[in-house]
């Protein structure tokens, strides 16, 4: 159900309008299924991580609605109080279904979406609305963060431990091979890669969806979206390398920004990957060159059936 729901979600997000252009419904389809049937999620439902798919589950459907509370040309679509009590109950419910870390990430792709608002408009408009739905949020599920940030304290999380700690199960540069071939280094049972795990570091989206993705790339740069998914893609990789990194980007957010001081294994970060990836499939396979249109239902077809045939080995009794 929740890779159902995060395939929805997405679909969601990419039909959301921008500059009054909308991207296809096949386009917005595409794109879920390569974020439901990614490695990120399919290797954990093997892996058991259900409060991990669970929470990552919501992160299309927060920044949907946070990006329509801060885009000026859909504001007053549900009223000023209306929009920000809808991203509010929907953040809020990302926060209450357990794995912190995910709702930490959908903050940090609202983030960049809501800067890029920001610019476009010459406001800061974006950030004030966005502000206000998660302190809303976080207000609507403190009856559950308060005992957790209670718990948290008893925990290991709070010891003051070295950052070698934190930087264990980063991504290498070879880990790109993964991308194109997800056994490169072995399946679940025979993982020879980088620590800790094939789980961690699974973040395959097709080889039709990284063409896809190239071409998303290409063709919507210029936009808010296509922007967006570029830069949380591009950040979410050079996190995941950590040490690995030519500058370790990782280090410099542990060191300032507290949140980074209770996480580990930088390779988390490769949802931030597998979803903007997921968002530039689609906007790729919304601009394919006229000449090739006819080509659209078949490409699809290929990224379903390949899709398919890698998360299938994941599914056991």
């Amino acid at each position: 159900f929740h890779v159902f729901w995060a395939m929805m979600g997405t679909y969601v997000l990419l039909r959301n309008s921008e500059f009054g252009i909308r991207i296809t419904k096949l386009s917005a389809w595409v794109g879920g299924v390569i974020f439901g049937l990614s490695g990120f999620f399919i290797a954990r439902t093997w892996a058991g991580h259900v409060d991990v798919i669970a929470a990552a589950s919501w992160m299309p459907w927060v920044v949907a609605a946070f990006r329509r509370l801060a885009d000026k040309r859909a504001w007053g679509t549900w009223g000023d109080k209306g929009s920000i009590a809808i991203a509010a109950g929907i953040f809020a419910m990302q926060l209450l279904a357990g794995y912190q870390t995910m709702a930490f990430m959908t903050v940090i792709v609202v983030g960049f979406v809501t800067l890029l608002l920001c610019y476009f408009e010459r406001s800061w408009k974006p950030i004030l609305r966005a502000g206000l739905a998660g302190i809303a949020g976080l207000g609507l599920a403190a009856f559950h963060l308060l005992p957790v940030q209670e718990f948290v304290r008893s925990s290991i999380r709070t010891f003051s431990l070295p950052y070698i700690w934190h930087s264990y199960g980063a991504i290498e540069w070879r880990s790109i091979l993964q991308l194109l071939n997800p056994f490169q280094f072995g399946n679940q049972f025979t993982y020879t890669g980088p620590p800790p795990n094939f789980i961690e570091h699974a973040m395959f989206v097709g080889v039709g969806g990284i063409l896809l993705g190239v071409l998303g790339v290409l063709g919507g740069i210029r936009g808010v979206r296509g922007k967006a998914f570029f830069l949380i893609t591009l950040f979410g990789f050079w996190v995941s390398l950590g040490p690995n990194a030519p500058v370790d980007l990782q280090y410099l957010l542990w060191k300032y920004v507290p949140m980074y001081q209770y996480l580990r294994i930088p390779s988390r970060h490769l949802v931030l990957v597998v979803f903007g990836l997921a968002g530039l499939v689609g906007i790729g396979l919304d601009r394919l060159p006229r000449s090739l249109k006819v080509l659209r239902l078949p490409i699809v077809g290929i990224i379903v059936v390949e899709m398919v045939l890698f998360a299938r080995g994941f599914i056991e009794l």
